[in-house]
């Protein structure tokens, strides 16, 4: 607990304070359905508020830092929006915090695109993500129902959307998205 109430306290100087409660919105959602699908509440609540703490950067600021400290991006990355601060957080979690955790670690970095061969604990970050109940997303309560009836039917309907938005809104789609999307639409199985 004494490292959430640390990473707690730099957020709090380091966010604008709308990020802030999205923040501390998808620790809620996070911790709440970490408890419905039995995972780790306290690695959730860690993973929940590093996954944006990239985003007190500005997007020239972002791609300065990558540069700076040798973050390893993709082409992808730097071409799609909002994917930058990911591998930003990904960083802090790892040096600033000393974070080790595969599973913290590759659910801060893939909370915007999802991937294929994500856990479950990675996915409910990913879903937590949109789930924050401050973006007043309409549906979201039928949303949050189907994600704890189904975790994997939840995700894909979340990923649909989000590629949805992407789509329509003329931006790069990252190859990851479309893996994602493509792994829960035939399952694991497939």
């Amino acid at each position: 607990m004494i490292l959430r109430e640390r990473i707690d306290n730099d957020l709090k100087v380091l966010l604008k304070e709308k990020r802030y409660l999205h923040t501390l919105g998808v620790e809620n959602v996070a911790r709440d359905l970490g408890s419905y699908f039995h995972q780790d509440i306290e690695k959730l609540s860690i993973a929940a508020l590093l996954h944006d703490s990239g985003k007190y950067l500005g997007r020239n600021e972002q791609a300065a830092f990558i540069r700076d400290n040798r973050i390893d991006v993709t082409e992808d990355d730097l071409m799609a929006e909002g994917t930058m601060h990911a591998k930003i957080s990904g960083y802090i979690a790892r040096e600033k915090y000393g974070i080790t955790d595969n599973e913290i670690l590759n659910a801060v970095l893939y909370h915007t695109t999802g991937r294929p061969g994500m856990s479950q604990f990675e996915k409910l970050i990913f879903v937590s993500d949109y789930l924050d109940p401050g973006r007043g997303l309409p549906g979201r309560d039928d949303l949050l129902r189907m994600v704890k009836n189904n975790l994997v039917k939840g995700a894909l309907e979340i990923c649909k959307q989000k590629i949805s938005f992407v789509v329509n809104n003329g931006r790069y789609l990252h190859p990851m998205a479309v893996g994602f999307y493509n792994e829960l639409l035939l399952g694991p199985d497939h």
